[in-house]
């Protein structure tokens, strides 16, 4: 299943990456999770875009979610 395969996926990862960038990922991760849900929607990923002053259209960003949003809850 997609559940299968993206908890494979992980694993492989957190095995490439190490410790310090790890703790770095975490706490960018955390930034743009403003409202602390353990998750990064639409509108975050926006804010955290817009940040960097880059010219991504919100259809871009929401495509991003749509081919990541492994459980589909947006």
């Amino acid at each position: 299943t997609q559940s299968s395969l993206h908890q494979a996926a992980l694993q492989c990862l957190v095995k490439i990456v190490d410790t310090a960038e790890t703790k770095q990922l975490r706490a960018e991760f955390e930034r743009i999770d403003i409202d602390k849900s353990g998750l990064i929607d639409v509108e975050e990923l926006q804010k955290a875009v817009a940040k960097f002053r880059t010219d991504i259209p919100m259809a871009e960003v929401k495509s991003v979610i749509d081919r990541l949003d492994y459980d589909l809850n947006k």
